[in-house]
């Protein structure tokens, strides 16, 4: 079943990519949130260890 959910999330987001098409301007800021939301969860693992045992951290997938 999560297999199932999975791979219809992926083919969904191949057929957006494949159907969009995107300006230069637009793929540049969509670009630029991602590298944004990247950061921003990079410090979020990084300040777990403030409030979360460090085995807690290590069995993290």
């Amino acid at each position: 079943m999560a297999l199932d959910l999975e791979m219809k999330q992926q083919n969904l987001c191949v057929n957006i990519e494949r159907h969009t098409n995107l300006t230069t301007s637009q793929k540049s800021s969509i670009d630029e949130a991602c590298q944004k939301v990247r950061k921003v969860l990079d410090a979020w693992f990084d300040s777990l260890h403030d409030f979360l045992p460090a085995d807690a951290i290590q069995e993290a997938p």
